[in-house]
């Protein structure tokens, strides 16, 4: 199976469920309605890209020849630069109702994987750690279906994240360990 799906369903329940938010932020100060729309942005283009992941995938099992167009030749997941944005201006900003001091943890993540390169497990890591700690916090208000769907989202992002972690390292150990055999 894909892990792409996880993502997928993740991204899909927090745009939901900031759409939500959306609706109710919206007789509030522009700034905390500047904020959800970052953030339904980010999301949503979390989605697409995982969505547009898999048939690239997909069309690579039927053997069709993927020709990059020039959004992928330059690596940026444009997703986690606007979730950048958005978490480094929670912390310059009153634009998040919801910011707490781990949200450092989606900083930094989402940093380290606007573009892929050797830190990025780092990145996944972060956001690891960081969907672990937004579960537990949600957890306090499960009865409200905005909690519901962040702890159900985070969950599978919980999930993706965790496996893209352990996948980076292990790759990154595997060719290591292969460099260290070529040196003996």
């Amino acid at each position: 199976m894909n892990i792409n799906y996880f993502a997928i369903v993740g991204y899909s329940l927090l745009s939901i469920t900031y759409l939500i938010f959306l609706k109710s932020n919206l007789n509030k100060n522009n700034l905390i309605l500047f904020g959800s729309l970052v953030i339904l942005l980010g999301y949503l283009l979390s989605l697409y890209e995982k969505m547009k992941d898999l048939s690239i995938v997909d069309e690579e099992n039927k053997k069709s020849i993927h020709q990059p167009n020039k959004l992928e030749e330059n690596n940026i997941e444009y997703s986690h630069l606007v979730l950048t944005i958005f978490y480094l201006s929670t912390f310059l900003l009153p634009i998040n109702e919801h910011e707490k001091p781990t949200d450092i943890f989606a900083l930094v993540g989402h940093i380290l994987n606007i573009q892929h390169n050797k830190y990025s497990y780092i990145g996944f890591v972060s956001l690891t750690i960081y969907y672990i700690i937004y579960i537990v916090n949600n957890v306090d208000e499960i009865d409200l279906l905005p909690n519901k769907l962040q702890i159900i989202g985070g969950l599978f992002l919980l999930s993706y994240y965790g496996y893209k972690s352990y996948d980076n390292i292990k790759s990154i150990n595997d060719h290591k360990s292969i460099n260290d055999h070529k040196n003996k």
